[in-house]
């Protein structure tokens, strides 16, 4: 009887066990700035401390999936082409968006997995979208 017992119990757990799988999904996560104190100063985004570059002022607050193109130099190209572009992992992140003497002007948080996602902010605020494993971020002052 015990036998029996302990065999269904280790099953359960190993069924349980299977079920804990670490959720690794990639998203393409594209970033942008409205702030108009681009057109004069550059504008960084900042990942968990690290920069990941420039990011563009695009005139788009929030995406949808009819905003494919922007306008940007005079030129309509895609939104794709035009924000700044990173790999995410499943994970938490802290955003930042910093002018060139370290200012931040915006900060946020962003968790994301395969099947959520939230994002809050401090400072500034920020206008995110998922789209299968895509994400569209505006980060402003």
């Amino acid at each position: 009887m015990k036998t029996k017992l302990f065999l269904i119990l280790l099953v359960a757990g190993m069924g349980l066990v299977a079920q804990c799988k670490k959720d690794n999904a990639s998203f393409n996560a594209y970033f942008w700035t409205t702030d108009s104190y681009t057109t004069s100063n550059n504008i960084y985004l900042y990942v968990n401390g690290t920069n990941k570059g420039l990011l563009p002022n695009i005139n788009l607050s929030c995406y949808s999936p009819n905003d494919t193109t922007v306008m940007q130099g005079g030129e309509s190209v895609s939104l794709k082409q035009a924000a700044t572009m990173i790999v995410l992992k499943s994970g938490k992140y802290t955003l930042l968006e910093k002018d060139s003497k370290g200012n931040v002007l915006s900060s946020s948080v962003l968790s994301i997995s395969s099947n959520s996602m939230g994002s809050s902010g401090n400072l500034g605020g920020s206008c995110i979208e998922q789209a299968g494993n895509d994400l569209y971020a505006n980060l402003y002052q």
